[in-house]
């Protein structure tokens, strides 16, 4: 992942609230599906929350989150809807069913 330290715009800003309110679902593979969703953050001004909401079989195991700071709403929105080509939050999914710690 990258990190943009461009000034906010007030476009950017109404774009950020544009992107709430969606969910993507993400086919892994058979088994695996993966229900993302894009929040403002509550921590962190600027930042976009990304929640993962994982099902195996379709049985509900958790759900894991990811800031974005520093993304742009579209970026985000890309990455909601393409997790399986996003190596670092796959890894930590997989890394969560293997039974592994999750650090972010």
């Amino acid at each position: 992942m990258h990190s943009n330290s461009t000034q906010e715009s007030a476009t950017e800003s109404s774009g950020k609230a544009d992107i709430i309110g969606f969910s993507y679902i993400n086919r892994i593979d058979r088994n695996l599906k993966v229900v993302s969703s894009l929040h403002l953050s509550e921590s962190i001004e600027d930042a976009i929350e990304l929640k993962t909401a994982i099902f195996y079989e379709n049985e509900y195991l958790a759900t894991l989150s990811f800031l974005l700071h520093g993304h742009s709403p579209e970026e985000a929105r890309e990455i909601a809807k393409n997790i399986r080509h996003n190596d670092y939050i796959l890894f930590k999914i997989e890394d969560f069913i293997a039974g592994g710690d999750v650090v972010e």
